[in-house]
């Protein structure tokens, strides 16, 4: 196993534990070269911090990232957790937003909350803009003012079936959902959405979200970054004021944290069979969906060259689905939260009466896809030349860049890990994307026919 499969299976936290992201004496000293800092309180919080040296630019960023999402939510309540974000926006905190020009946003998965601030913020100029909001955002992570808000809460619970209505109105979407239903167990941590549903949200009562408040935000979880530019000492003052923030959260409780094995929980898929699924739609449009499940283990060498070979091959799918008549519904996507295995979908829309027709020429995309750089080595070859011109520029790790500042966390992992991973990138061969290309070749789909049938 890789180290991260031993972090996986050891600390059960993934990349939301900070301690991991500094592991011996040249990462610290790399850390101390670029102004990053890992500081842990005694009340178990964490404060990740850096400081970008530039001179054009006073943006800073703090966020809270918390480590409990949709898949804690009480049964029956889906959607508790997303539903808690959207109450951390008070209107006090809307208005502080406004004077101060602050960029303000959160968002909920099945492991996570992520609610961040970014603005100006100046070393010499203490009431300036960022400054002013930190306190009051502590204050909705404590206890947002809209739990007792009856017109607040409402008007929250508005917004999200709204939400939810265009989630489903997007069928490629709904029927994902719906696909992740069928092929993965009821205790993997991805098998709800962490939306919600239109019932479960319907039924969810102020109570219910405090309780979900006072059980699962924690500082034993909660980690807070800051991501700060300028030519001073931005990143070490806003790290003292969050420092003292959090140092007086009242809720210092042991959560519990997702089990990372429970993600490689999938249900027998029946390769080479075709399952035949109803979902009620208000529509005569159904999705057919072919799923692969291939032995990947996360951040290993195959998994690096999945990250250069699963945009290729969306494109061509793309480029043949087009060229077959399948017009822009055809979609091609590896998942990535496995940590042995990955499965890999492609799937269209078409109507329920052109079922047969789209099938057939569906049959024939795939089996073109799939084989054609098996047989055209140039386009694994250029494919090559194009990533190593890339990598010269800028290194990508887990298919993201050093622009989205508000996820520090995954900023942090970039930065420790660039030169490795750029080296990764660089050292994958024409023959290491052929193995993995003729892995999938040699795996016949399992078939999902899903809609009104």
């Amino acid at each position: 196993m890789t180290y991260y499969m031993n972090v996986l299976a050891n600390i059960k936290q993934k990349a939301l534990d900070a301690d991991l992201l500094i592991r011996n004496s040249d990462e610290k000293k790399y850390a101390s070269e670029h102004g990053l800092s890992i500081k842990r309180l005694d009340n178990g919080a964490k404060i990740l911090a850096v400081q970008r040296k530039v001179s054009d630019s006073r943006q800073s960023t703090v966020s809270f990232h918390i480590n409990s999402g949709g898949h804690f939510d009480p049964r029956g309540y889906e959607g508790a957790h997303h539903f808690l974000e959207h109450l951390f926006f008070t209107q006090k905190l809307r208005n502080l937003y406004q004077k101060h020009l602050i960029e303000a946003n959160a968002y909920t998965s099945q492991e996570k909350i992520v609610f961040f601030n970014r603005g100006g913020y100046n070393s010499t100029v203490k009431e300036f803009g960022l400054d002013n909001v930190l306190r009051d955002s502590m204050d909705s992570l404590i206890y947002p003012s809209t739990l007792d808000n009856k017109e607040g809460f409402q008007f929250s619970k508005e917004v999200i079936l709204r939400e939810i209505d265009e989630f489903y109105a997007d069928y490629r979407r709904y029927m994902f959902d719906e696909l992740y239903k069928l092929t993965l167990t009821e205790d993997n941590p991805f098998y709800n959405s962490a939306l919600g549903y239109r019932g479960s949200v319907g039924r969810t009562t102020p109570q219910i979200v405090e309780k979900v408040l006072n059980q699962q935000i924690s500082t034993k979880n909660m980690i807070a970054t800051v991501y700060a530019e300028g030519i001073g000492k931005e990143s070490e003052d806003l790290s003292k004021t969050v420092n003292r923030l959090l140092e007086n959260f009242p809720r210092t409780h042991d959560v519990k944290a997702i089990d990372w094995e429970d993600a490689a929980k999938t249900k027998p898929l029946h390769f080479g069979k075709t399952v035949r699924h109803s979902v009620p739609l208000p529509s005569n449009i159904v999705s057919i969906n072919y799923v692969w499940m291939i032995p990947i283990e996360f951040l290993s060498q195959d998994d690096i060259v999945m990250r250069l070979l699963g945009p290729f091959l969306s494109e061509l799918f793309s480029i043949e689905g087009r060229e077959k008549g399948l017009g822009y519904s055809l979609y091609f996507y590896p998942r990535y939260f496995f940590p042995e295995k990955m499965m890999i979908t492609a799937s269209v829309l078409c109507p329920v009466e052109e079922l047969g027709k789209t099938r057939e020429r569906m049959e024939e995309v795939v089996k073109t896809t799939l084989k054609r750089p098996l047989e055209d080595i140039k386009l694994f070859d250029e494919l090559l030349g194009t990533e190593k011109s890339r990598q010269m520029v800028e290194p990508i790790s887990s298919g993201r860049r050093l622009d989205a500042s508000f996820e520090t966390i995954q900023w942090f992992d970039l930065l420790f890990n660039s030169e490795k991973m750029r080296e990764l990138f660089l050292s994958v061969q024409i023959k290491d994307l052929q193995s993995l290309q003729q892995k999938l070749v040699d795996q016949e789909p399992a078939v999902f026919i899903l809609g009104n049938l």
